[in-house]
């Protein structure tokens, strides 16, 4: 046989026998390629790195929106005379509270409320049906650390006090108006003619289920539950207060453990950053109801099970109050780190707060859509 194609090719010319020996060299070639592949073309690595850029920012988005919504939750729930379900118009909203002093002069509140509500956020194709529940239970322990001066020079029982101090050591055994409940099932009632500041010591425990489907393509929802159980301590200090209103700030330290069943996440704890506490500004007009709230400061820290590190930085955020807790100015940044020991960032982002969605936009430009949980706070909403 061998003999036989040696024969044909010596009666071919030169021509053909470039060409059989071409088709020969070409089989021989694809022979390589398909059974012992080379390495990955340019394009297939690039591919490939992008497609694990994608899956790390959508970790990072989720785990933003924890953090954002433990940080809100955090500064804003429990103080005031309000419901959360009542103010996010829940349906129907149950809701019990107690409120009772104690012989140091305190008060104890306790909270438990459930609701669930139905409706759609965005527009156009990124419109979203949103589904979603909660429970939650707080309770804090409020006492006066600092009395007013005038109030304390007068009904104090120090005798060291001088006009040169402007503000009290803690105090216990006040006088029962200072702070007070307003009844048993309501919220607490503080005199900020004579009060100067308070400390809050407090727990909240809550579970949420959530559903955000698109609306144009059914097939594209995401479902999240999350239980959060956290700490919060914090002082809540006058600022000013006369017949136009109430100006409060208040400086929180908090810490949270969240079990989650969303974006492969499944532990995730959120604290303050040392030295840098949430600092928030609350303005009442003079019928007491509440008119703006600032972030004005504050890092947050969360990490998630994979030992990944990522920090949001508050600067001046101001709350739109009533229905949507959406952000009217101020930034948002933050900085991802690829462990606890790492000290450069691996990864920038802010945060863009829009009339209609807010977006994670990362420094190489890609953004995320974030779903942040529905935010307690209501224009109904009066001054402690």
């Amino acid at each position: 046989m061998i003999n036989h194609l040696r024969t044909m090719l010596s009666l071919n010319n030169g021509r053909h026998l470039v060409r059989i020996g071409s088709c020969v060299l070409f089989i021989h070639a694809c022979g390589i390629e398909v059974g012992n592949p080379g390495k990955p073309s340019p394009a297939t690595t690039e591919q490939s790195a992008k497609v694990q850029t994608e899956q790390k920012q959508a970790s990072v988005a989720a785990l933003v929106e924890r953090q954002h919504d433990e940080a809100l939750m955090a500064a804003l729930e429990g103080y005031a005379d309000t419901s959360i379900a009542a103010a996010l118009n829940l349906t129907p909203p149950v809701r019990d509270q107690a409120c009772e002093a104690d012989k140091d002069g305190g008060v104890a509140i306790e909270q438990e409320e459930t609701g669930t509500r139905e409706g759609e956020i965005g527009t156009g194709i990124y419109k979203r049906s949103v589904t979603e529940s909660f429970t939650r239970e707080f309770k804090a322990q409020l006492k006066i650390a600092k009395l007013a001066l005038k109030s304390f020079l007068k009904n104090g029982n120090s005798a060291d006090a001088t006009e040169d101090e402007d503000e009290s050591p803690e105090v216990k055994g006040n006088d029962k108006n200072d702070l007070r409940c307003r009844g048993p099932q309501n919220g607490i009632s503080v005199d900020w003619a004579k009060v100067q500041e308070l400390n809050i010591v407090s727990e909240a425990t809550r579970s949420s289920e959530r559903k955000v489907q698109n609306i144009e393509k059914e097939s594209v929802s995401t479902t999240s539950t999350v239980t959060s159980v956290g700490k919060r301590n914090s002082k809540l200090e006058k600022i000013s207060f006369d017949t136009t209103g109430l100006q409060l700030r208040r400086t929180l330290d908090f810490s949270s453990n969240l079990t989650l069943q969303e974006a492969g996440m499944d532990k995730v704890s959120t604290t303050v950053a040392s030295g840098e506490p949430i600092v928030i500004k609350e303005t009442y007009g003079a019928n007491s109801q509440l008119e703006s709230v600032v972030l004005e400061s504050g890092t947050v820290i969360g990490l998630n099970a994979a030992g990944e590190k990522i920090l949001i930085t508050y600067k001046d955020l101001a709350l739109q109050v009533g229905e949507t807790c959406q952000p009217t100015s101020g930034t948002v940044n933050g900085e991802v780190y690829t462990s606890v020991a790492d000290e450069k960032p691996s990864q920038r982002f802010l945060i863009v707060f829009g009339a209609i969605d807010s977006v994670i936009r990362f420094a190489d430009g890609q953004q995320k859509t974030l779903d942040f949980e529905a935010c307690p706070l209501s224009s109904s909403t009066v001054a402690p």
